[in-house]
């Protein structure tokens, strides 16, 4: 009987074959004879760097999907999902198990004709959170959040303070997954489309860190700001700073680069590309002296383009991805190619989502208010128009978030929408009728970062 090689930690064993097999094993006629379905091996190992998160192997004598059903006391919660591709050894991530706790692990096997196997059971260990780990609570509302877990960087606001790392929540506010690196003062984390990889931006560097905690890839960049997105083919678009001179002053340009895992850096655009356009007086707007001090950037793919946010200048722009020229520019306190309707200019923003029509915006200040606010705007090219659509600021009217720095929007497939007050240190979840369905807030002192809602590693036990 052959095992898989497992790296050094916590590794648990089961052999032989699971308790409901079929009673007659499919047999499988390859070049070393008939086969009949079975598990060879079954494995499960704590990852080192991230004490909540197992890495669960299998082995069977034929090509089979499967799974991992998870349970606690008995009882079962949820399982992961269907691999997607038949294979013989497999290996897939176990993400969402509280700290400190002890759960059960079975792995479901199937193969195309429908004979399926299930192994023994596992038993999942999890460690403890780092002593400073911050307490979260979490309030429901009536109908409740999606399902779902939360990626988010955790800073403290304590100068010179070292803690800092990325959690991912549940949704009664209790760390799942978490890693921690007092070096790294991240401010924005995203799961890549591969549903493996979380990239990570940190102060002069881009990082693609697997589940597992362990860096991957990483590309140092000269200049960068907190700010990153993922074009489908893998590549990431951020905003790199380079210093230029301008009618006699020293400035601070923001080119729009695209980096790729080997560290290729393309760059697309500058601001100083469509500084006609944006229709500034720079001896109004100095802001370190950057130039509109460019802070948000994200992928529009319906039309092929990057959006750019310009948080001091109130402005967001359209750019060509194919051809780096600037498709249109909004300004919302006049200028720029694109009427303005809505109720208050901007004067200073943070995190863009790109929507078919449009896009979401998280705005931090306005012209007349310090409350913050997220909102989505609607554009018409052909009208040369672009409208403030929808606009929240907090559960009732006289809610006021002054969120000095940060925030995030993101509006989820099925109709809810994601606000990270970052500042704040709170995560709102709102249904589509604008009603509170989840409030999570974080122990004074800390903030949060630009995350996103993932659902994508856990499913109901009765998923088909």
């Amino acid at each position: 009987m052959r095992f898989p090689d497992f790296a050094p930690g916590l590794v648990i064993l089961v052999m032989g074959c699971g308790t409901e097999g079929p009673e007659t094993p499919l047999v499988d006629e390859g070049l070393d004879g008939p086969q009949e379905l079975s598990l060879v091996s079954v494995g499960a190992e704590r990852s080192d760097e991230v004490n909540t998160m197992f890495t669960v192997s299998w082995e069977t004598t034929v090509p089979t999907r499967g799974h991992v059903e998870i349970a606690q006391d008995g009882v079962g919660l949820w399982r992961t999902p269907t691999t997607e591709e038949p294979g013989e050894v497999v290996s897939v991530p176990v993400v969402g198990l509280r700290s400190a706790s002890t759960y059960t692990a079975t792995v479901v096997v199937e193969t195309e004709e429908g004979e399926a196997l299930q192994s023994e059971a596992l038993t999942l260990e999890t460690g403890t959170l780092p002593s400073w780990m911050p307490v979260f609570t979490a309030v429901q509302g009536p109908e409740g959040p999606p399902d779902g877990l939360m990626l988010l960087p955790v800073m403290s606001g304590v100068p010179g303070s070292e803690d800092h790392a990325i959690v991912m929540l549940d949704t009664e506010g209790e760390v799942v997954w978490f890693h921690e690196d007092a070096t790294l003062d991240s401010t924005v984390v995203q799961l890549s489309a591969d549903g493996q990889t979380l990239i990570q931006m940190t102060e002069g560097a881009l990082l693609w860190r697997g589940l597992d905690g362990a860096v991957i890839d990483r590309v140092s960049i000269d200049g960068v700001h907190h700010t990153l997105a993922e074009h489908p083919d893998g590549s990431v678009a951020t905003l790199v700073g380079e210093p230029v001179t301008l009618e006699g002053s020293d400035w601070l340009d923001q080119r729009l680069v695209e980096v790729t895992r080997d560290g290729e850096q393309r760059e697309l655009w500058r601001v100083t590309d469509a500084l006609d356009r944006i229709g500034v007086d720079l001896n109004d707007w100095i802001f370190d002296g950057e130039l509109g001090h460019a802070n948000a950037v994200a992928w529009d793919a319906w039309n092929d383009a990057w959006l750019v946010g310009l948080a001091e200048w109130g402005t967001v722009i359209s750019v060509d991805r194919a051809t780096g020229d600037t498709r249109w520019v909004l300004t919302s306190a006049g200028g720029g190619d694109l009427d303005f309707v809505g109720l208050e200019a901007w004067t200073h923003h943070h995190t863009l989502q790109a929507l078919p029509d449009g896009f979401a915006l998280y705005v931090n200040l306005t012209e007349y208010s310090n409350c913050g606010r997220v909102v989505d705007v609607v554009v018409d090219e052909e009208a040369q128009q672009a409208e403030e659509v929808w606009s929240y600021s907090g559960e009732s009217e006289d809610t006021c978030h002054t969120t000095f720095s940060l925030g995030d929007v993101e509006h989820l497939d099925d109709g809810h929408t994601v606000i990270t007050w970052s500042t704040n240190g709170q995560v709102e979840v709102i249904d589509d009728a604008g009603d509170q369905q989840l409030l999570v807030e974080i122990d004074f002192g800390y903030a949060l970062g630009y995350g996103e809602w993932i659902n994508s590693f856990q499913e109901p036990l009765d998923s088909p």
